[in-house]
């Protein structure tokens, strides 16, 4: 009886374990633009994802920066670039820089003798804008 239960404390801490290594951070920061205007929110919903600079006229209301961690999914970051967009009233964004760096670092060994190992992530920019009609 005492190894059924140490099975399920086992098999709980691995099923914890496996969420968690599933999940991925995303750090989001958005700053406004010197001069640009200051505009309500809008619905992250209508804010559009571009390639590139929109072809359209477009005033920039500042930058979005996010960190993730690098094997983040597409849809989540495009997600947080919205979001983080929405803020700043912008109904369009689009990356200007994707690059992979190191943003932490982790002591490894112990404090007597260990070595510090960087941490690397994605850290994207994006320009925050509002398309003109």
């Amino acid at each position: 009886m005492r190894n059924k239960g140490m099975l399920f404390n086992v098999t709980g801490l691995m099923a914890i374990l496996i969420l968690a290594a599933g999940c991925s951070s995303i750090e989001v920061a958005t700053t406004p633009g010197i001069g640009a205007p200051t505009l309500a929110p809008t619905d992250p919903a209508t804010v559009q994802v571009l390639q590139g600079p929109p072809s359209q006229p477009f005033t920039e209301l500042g930058q979005v920066t996010l960190e993730a961690d690098t094997g983040t999914a597409t849809a989540q970051i495009e997600a947080k670039l919205q979001q983080g967009a929405a803020k700043l009233g912008a109904n369009a964004v689009f990356i200007t820089e994707d690059r992979t760096q190191a943003v932490g670092a982790e002591l490894v060994g112990g404090r007597l003798g260990g070595e510090l190992e960087p941490e690397t992530g994605r850290v994207i920019r994006a320009k925050a804008v509002r398309l003109e009609q």
